[in-house]
């Protein structure tokens, strides 16, 4: 089969320089045959296309390796100034979207004005001690039409989505953190009152 299909190619190349005189007959079949049983050209131009791509992958490697050093260490510095402390009500929020928008609520206090996915479960999973994973933030995100906006950005080496909070959810987030607030207050006092009407029965 495999000779066959040499046969054909060759009466291919036969009628392709039939006519022509010699020497630019001979060329005409040389340069034929180079094309049709080495494509791409003589073991020498091989290797250089070869070595160029070789070279340009190792560049391109190059960079994304720097890259992602990068974003590791802008995002060290970040997670440190995040005093886990001073937001206890991060734990009262019930919902993926809740909890991301209260992470870019945070970090957008501290001049960090929008975060992707996989920053926002590293705060929440390193930092606050809160089970979380990215493709359930991602998701809560994608679906959120009125309290973020998203652009494209590059991270670790490769495309990312990036989410900004807006003022309807800043607004949002604020009122599920006072309702947390006033329930907490509530219970306080609830208790308070409990333990007050035990002292008096006594």
């Amino acid at each position: 089969m495999e000779n066959n299909g040499y046969k054909e190619k060759l009466e291919e190349i036969q009628k392709a320089v039939a006519g022509l005189e010699e020497p630019l007959k001979s060329k005409a079949i040389d340069k034929l045959l180079e094309n049709v049983f080495n494509p791409t050209g003589s073991p020498r131009l091989e290797r250089q296309l070869k070595k160029e791509r070789t070279s340009k992958l190792k560049k391109v490697q190059s960079k994304r390796n720097e890259s992602i050093k990068e974003d590791e260490e802008n995002d060290k510095k970040m997670f440190e100034t995040i005093n886990r402390t001073e937001y206890p009500k991060i734990h009262k929020l019930e919902t993926n979207l809740q909890r991301a928008l209260y992470v870019l609520k945070i970090m957008k206090d501290k001049n960090y004005d929008g975060l992707n996915p996989s920053q926002i479960q590293a705060i929440l999973t390193d930092i606050f001690g809160i089970k979380s994973n990215i493709a359930a933030i991602s998701m809560a995100l994608i679906n959120d039409k009125y309290h973020t906006v998203k652009e494209k950005v590059s991270y670790n080496g490769t495309a990312a989505n990036k989410y900004k909070i807006m003022k309807a959810g800043e607004d949002y987030i604020e009122q599920k953190i006072l309702e947390i607030h006033n329930r907490s207050g509530l219970k306080a006092e609830t208790s308070n009152t409990k333990r007050e009407s035990i002292n008096v029965s006594r």
